[in-house]
């Protein structure tokens, strides 16, 4: 099965994830990046997300999540 992307994306990367666990709930955070090629450059577009799961017997479920953009440096 082909990957589906939308049109000039060409990546997606995550980095600085970090785990939080309380008893059972485990909070992500970290940086999620998208790379879209515009005009022969490529452009980063970096959001910052939290996800929040819910732990129920033996499986993990997904409560929450958020991701907004990250300000420039």
């Amino acid at each position: 099965m082909a990957e589906h992307r939308p049109e000039g994306e060409v990546e997606n990367r995550i980095s600085e994830t970090r785990v939080r666990l309380y008893g059972d709930t485990a909070v992500l955070t970290g940086i999620y990046a998208v790379v879209y090629e515009s005009n022969d450059r490529n452009i980063v577009r970096e959001n910052r997300y939290t996800d929040t799961y819910i732990k129920r017997g033996r499986r993990w479920y997904l409560a929450a999540s958020h991701f907004s953009l990250r300000r420039e440096r």
